[in-house]
């Protein structure tokens, strides 16, 4: 009898069905309208940074004419701020999710743009000081936002959208800003709106959704995949490092002889950022004021052409090609500049914006080339790699900056230098290419290596 019971329980069905789990792969991925919501973030965090540096771009463009040496040192302050505190950026990202950090950076980004329409120096430094540090914060929090929206197969896609929409913010923002010096406007109207259009901005990050946690590559099959405001992901295990173990491993990589042969290259990159939007800016103003927007939407426009065009021309004949292309570009519109007297530019005012299609090529072309060989050359160390990139460029451009309060009378000495560094980096480059580390991936991994690794 009791043998009976004992079968009789055993092939009782019990009365809690055992959790089944589902492949990640497996689920279908909300969408909306057919579109998905992870392609949709990317959509809606491209149009906030649209927003918000169409209104930064052009404040930082008109320092050198609106605000004299104290622009200049504020772009100054702001540079060498971002440099210092982008060891710090992924700890607070981490605290804060990537969402709420760059709502947070993005703000900082509206402070520095306020304190324009009443310059009062004191207050004016620290703003640029805490728009240094919602920069870091907002990068770091940008990339970690597009990955988590992204896997293999979609993240060269969703990083060509991603910078494909914010790159379009050098031709509104520049537009905006020439539109209202046209109209006669003064300075503290020009920055109450872009004051305006970066709150707009800023505010538009509270429309992102985040990624739903995911602890393993499958989940229960109840969870939705995907939910507003839920906790990110668990930290990935270098995200444990100590800030100070960071900042040790970036200091060892800048003593490093591959990045002593990438440096003059990156110092070029930071100077000539510095040269764009505070030197050349100048030269376009001191003819007419109400051109330089123009112009830099010219710039901006050409500098969205040339990445595409030269990125799309690595893929065919690597980097090393580029690389002298841009600085061929370069070279062009900075002898012109030291050749051509002023009286001639004055009566031939195109000129100006031939000289700013050409250095948006450049600083296309030269952006791309120089991103690509430093995840080439450090390989599996990338990510110190580009902290070591970050801090030489920003303290570079900072460096530049504080420069102009010498070198604000004579800037062929800024051509000079900007054209010396150029040619001193392309020759380290042919050391590291053909002596140290390729430039390029090997021809059989290049496709691979110019999408998404594998």
């Amino acid at each position: 009898m009791s043998a009976r019971k004992s079968k009789l329980s055993e092939d009782r069905v019990p009365l809690v069905a055992p959790t089944v789990t589902i492949p990640l792969a497996l689920l279908p991925e909300p969408s909306l309208c057919g579109i998905k919501w992870r392609t949709i973030n990317v959509v809606i965090l491209g149009i906030c940074f649209l927003l918000l540096f169409s209104a930064f771009n052009p404040s930082q463009s008109y320092q050198s004419t609106a605000n004299k040496t104290i622009g200049q040192t504020s772009l100054g302050v702001l540079y060498l701020s971002f440099a210092i505190t982008g060891f710090f950026a992924p700890t607070v990202v981490h605290l804060l999710t990537p969402k709420w950090a760059m709502l947070g950076g993005a703000f900082c980004y509206v402070f520095y743009m306020g304190a324009n329409i009443r310059v009062i120096p004191e207050l004016f430094y620290v703003a640029a000081g805490a728009c240094g540090v919602g920069a870091s914060v907002l990068w770091t929090a940008q990339g970690s936002y597009l990955a988590k929206n992204s896997d293999k197969d979609t993240l060269g896609r969703n990083t060509g959208i991603f910078f494909g929409i914010l790159q379009v913010n050098m031709v509104v923002g520049n537009l905006i800003g020439s539109t209202l010096r046209k109209l006669n406007q003064p300075y503290w109207i020009l920055f109450t709106a872009f004051t305006a259009i970066g709150a707009v901005g800023a505010s538009s990050f509270l429309m992102l959704r985040q990624p739903k946690a995911k602890k393993s590559n499958s989940f229960e099959s109840t969870n939705s995949g995907y939910e507003s405001g839920s906790v990110d992901a668990d930290p990935a295990p270098e995200q444990n490092i100590s800030i100070i173990g960071k900042f040790i491993n970036t200091l060892k990589l800048l003593a490093s002889g591959r990045f002593a042969l990438l440096a003059p290259i990156i110092i070029y990159s930071g100077l000539s950022q510095a040269f764009f939007f505070g030197v050349y800016s100048k030269m376009v103003s001191s003819y007419d004021d109400s051109m330089t927007g123009f112009v830099f939407a010219v710039f901006g426009a050409f500098d969205v052409l040339g990445s595409f065009v030269c990125g799309k021309l690595i893929d065919v004949v690597g980097r090393k090609p580029i690389f002298f292309l841009g600085g061929i570009f370069t070279l062009g519109g900075t002898l012109t500049l030291l050749m051509v007297e002023k009286p001639f530019l004055y009566s031939n005012v195109y000129m100006y914006f031939i000289i700013g299609a050409v250095f948006g090529v450049s600083d296309g072309a030269m952006n791309g080339a120089i991103y690509g060989a430093i995840g080439n050359v450090f390989g599996n160390d990338v990510e110190n790699g580009f902290g070591a990139f970050r801090l030489l460029q920003s303290s570079t451009t900072a460096a530049h900056f504080f420069a102009q309060r010498v070198l604000d009378d004579v800037p062929f000495i800024d051509l000079g230098i900007l054209d010396g560094f150029l040619l001193l980096g392309l020759m380290s480059l042919l050391i590291l290419d053909f002596c140290v580390a390729p430039l390029d991936p090997p021809k059989e991994d290049k496709r691979s290596t110019t999408g998404i690794d594998d």
